[in-house]
Formats: C-alpha cells, sequence, structure tokens
C-alpha cells in the first residue's frame, strides 16, 4: 500500500460488484483497517494481590465490628452480694407477650443499686416475611421497623442497667439475614452497651482479686436436651471452655444449678420468656413442643468479698441478698 499527504493511492482500492448490473465499486481492503479492543482482565493479577486485599478487607471488618470475644467490667460496690439477672426472649412486639410481666421486670432492676443484667437475646420478635422459618410478621403487634424502635428506647432507656448483650442467632439475625442490618450494632452504635459474641467472656471484676467470668448464650447450639435443660451448659464448659457461670435462653424454659466443674463450683442458669400467652404459644403447638413455658428469669448472686455464687428464682428471694 502507497500513501502521499495522508491520502492512499486508488490502486489501493479494492475492486468488487456490488449489484446484479455488474456495477462495480472500489472499497479499501480489509487488511488495510485495524481495530484495537482492550484485553480481559479479570480480577487482580495474581492470587498474592487477593491474599492481600482479603487481609486488609477482614482486617477492617473486625475494626470495625461492635461485637467482641472478651469483654471486662469493673465495678466497685459496697454491698456484700451483686445480682445478675440475664434478660432476653422478651418478643417484644408478639402478640403473645405478658407485658404487665416486663414492667415488672423493669421496675426490680432499676429498684435495686446492686442489680443488673446481661440481655441473652430475642429481645424483639423481628419476624421477617424472608428471614426465617416461622410465620412473617403474623403474629406480630407491631411492624419490625416499630420494634426496633421501640427496642433502641430500651436500651437507650435502661443502658446502666444492661452489663452486656450477646447475639443470637435467630430473630434478629433473620432481619440480618434478609437485609444485611446487624439491628444490635446499628441500634447500640451510640450507647453504653457492649455487644458479646455468644460463649465469650465477661468478666466481672470486684477487685481484690474477686472476678468472675460469665459465658452467655442466647442457644447453645449443641447437646441441648429437652431433660436436662442444662445439660448444654454443662458440655459448653468441657468443650469449649471454662467460665464461673454459663447463661442461655432460647428453650423458653427455665432451669438452673450450681455444679463442681473443671475443679471449682459453677452457676448455670437456663432463663424463661415472657411470650407465655396460650396465643404466643401457638407455633410451638404446631411443631409439637411439649410442656409449658414459664417467665422465671432466675437471679445469680455474687460474693463481692470473696468467691461464692448464689442462684435464686425472682426478686423477691433475692432481697435478703441485695440489702446486705
Amino acid at each position: 500500500m502507497s500513501k502521499e499527504n495522508g491520502i492512499m493511492n486508488p490502486d489501493d482500492y479494492m475492486k468488487l460488484i456490488v449489484n446484479a448490473k455488474g456495477e462495480k465499486k472500489r472499497v479499501p481492503s480489509a487488511d488495510h483497517t485495524i481495530v484495537s479492543k482492550p484485553k480481559h482482565k479479570l480480577g487482580m493479577t495474581t492470587f498474592s494481590e487477593y491474599i492481600d486485599q482479603a487481609r486488609e478487607s477482614a482486617n477492617s471488618r473486625i475494626e470495625q465490628s461492635l461485637w467482641k470475644d472478651k469483654i471486662q467490667i469493673d465495678i466497685k460496690t459496697p454491698h456484700k452480694w451483686f445480682g445478675i439477672q440475664p434478660w432476653g426472649d422478651f418478643h417484644v412486639g408478639s402478640h403473645g407477650v405478658d407485658y404487665n410481666k416486663l414492667e415488672e421486670l423493669l421496675a426490680g432492676m432499676t429498684m435495686h443499686d446492686n442489680l443488673r443484667t446481661i440481655l441473652l437475646g430475642n429481645i424483639g420478635d423481628f419476624f421477617t416475611p424472608l428471614g426465617g422459618p416461622k410465620d412473617g410478621g403474623q403474629g406480630d403487634v407491631f411492624p419490625v421497623q416499630t420494634q426496633m424502635f421501640a427496642i433502641k428506647k430500651f436500651l437507650t432507656e435502661y443502658q446502666d442497667e444492661i452489663l452486656a448483650s450477646v447475639n443470637a442467632p435467630d430473630h434478629e439475625d433473620w432481619v440480618y439475614r434478609s437485609s444485611g442490618i446487624d439491628l444490635y450494632e446499628f441500634i447500640s452504635e451510640e450507647l453504653e452497651v457492649p455487644l458479646i459474641t455468644a460463649g465469650g467472656s465477661v468478666k466481672i471484676n470486684f477487685g481484690n482479686d474477686v472476678e468472675y467470668d460469665i459465658m452467655p448464650f442466647h442457644k447453645i447450639g449443641k447437646f441441648k436436651s429437652a431433660f436436662n435443660l442444662t445439660h448444654g451448659h454443662k458440655r459448653a464448659l468441657e468443650l469449649h471452655r471454662d467460665a464461673d457461670c454459663v447463661m442461655a435462653g432460647h428453650t423458653h424454659k427455665p432451669a438452673y444449678e450450681t455444679a463442681w466443674r473443671n475443679g471449682h463450683e459453677v452457676a448455670l442458669v437456663q432463663m424463661g420468656t415472657l411470650e407465655t400467652k396460650e396465643v404466643g404459644s401457638m407455633y410451638g403447638k404446631k411443631e409439637g413442643f411439649l410442656g409449658p413455658v414459664k417467665s422465671v428469669y432466675p437471679i445469680v448472686l455474687f460474693n463481692t468479698q470473696e468467691k461464692d455464687m448464689q442462684i435464686v428464682t425472682s426478686l423477691d428471694h433475692a432481697l435478703p441478698y441485695l440489702q446486705i
């Protein structure tokens, strides 16, 4: 091909017959047209770059998360005994909740300077149509957003009484699965409510070498027994880690005991539920769950002067200790 002053020579054009009359037309040869396309590049160049980016993203996510595996709470009190009453399975928003009992629990907590709570999950009902295996919003008197606002008010108004809040794999998590929103991280961001992962360590330090390690769960996923409600608690001490006290909920049936494990005394607590009204147990009836549920929330009493624990079933039984 020859080219003078940027103009192609006519001889460099190829003659083609373009119709049935035999008319010819000069067109440029395809050999003279150059098309440059970008080459495919999928992601990064090397696997090592993927690892670096994954490591950076993982570290950033861990640093930003409010959920912790270990927290320590220092408490100074003139009282000989300090009570912790685990709360959870309130299911606020459900029409099966005993709201009078809820008000009773709230009033009792605010009346005593040496009584606090650890939240064990399912404070709200939080059914979502896509997030869980239950009945969507069919049994709720509050929609999910109203429940979220209600729980926000609860955590804000009672944050001084709440030592920590544990994560749960069901009701709250159904919202996360369907929307990607972690309700408790969102609600608790500006509050003094530490968030602890299930099976994590809540260290309660009273000073003078008197310290208790509490292992909280909403649900102990393995080794749950319908005949021995603290069976999973004992297995957690053997298979997960040692602690002074194991607290859990989820079953809606309360139980408690002290036992001897790993060379020391332990307190094992299974709390009840506020969803005790007959209409609230409809799901359990459909599933064939046997036996009644109870709104019993045991209180673990920790001696602040020496290592010793007592468990009682109600605030009335705790009064002789709380007043010392």
